[in-house]
């Protein structure tokens, strides 16, 4: 009776051991996915505020995501809840939006600067025609 007694003690010990361990290493799991967030969700953020960025940085911030990208698929998106998952897309979202902006807006300068500089010139050129128009119309009706 009393080594039964013993060794249910001991399998229970042990246990209990195994479970802490399991709770501590859960806890520590999620603690990283905190992090993970917090990092990603601060990067995301700060490009977001920040528009003098230039085309170098965009290429460097482009690294920065995609070692988020895979950090999240390959370690974090199994320990995530469905609302970090959701947070973390959110973010990824912010982000693309941010550079697709970005994007845009750099080849919406581009043309603009292009529709001037075409505009300036058919402005010229309509200029000339206006005046080969209007020297035409006087040799018609004048005679000096």
């Amino acid at each position: 009776m009393k080594k039964s007694m013993i060794l249910t003690m001991l399998l229970m010990l042990c246990s209990m051991g195994a479970f802490a361990q399991n709770k501590a290493t859960a806890d520590a799991a999620s603690d990283s996915v905190k992090i993970f967030l917090g990092n990603f969700t601060k990067f995301v953020s700060q490009i977001e505020v920040n528009d003098s960025t230039t085309e170098e940085e965009y290429e460097e911030l482009d690294l920065r995501y995609k070692n988020f990208n895979k950090l999240y698929t390959g370690k974090f998106k199994k320990q995530m809840t469905n609302e970090q998952i959701s947070t973390f897309t959110k973010y990824k979202t912010r982000y693309k939006m941010k550079v697709l902006d970005h994007k845009l807006e750099k080849k919406t300068g581009r043309l603009s600067q292009k529709a001037d500089t075409i505009g300036h010139k058919m402005g010229e050129g309509l200029k000339k025609a206006g005046s080969e128009i209007g020297g035409f119309v006087k040799g018609l009706f004048s005679k000096d």
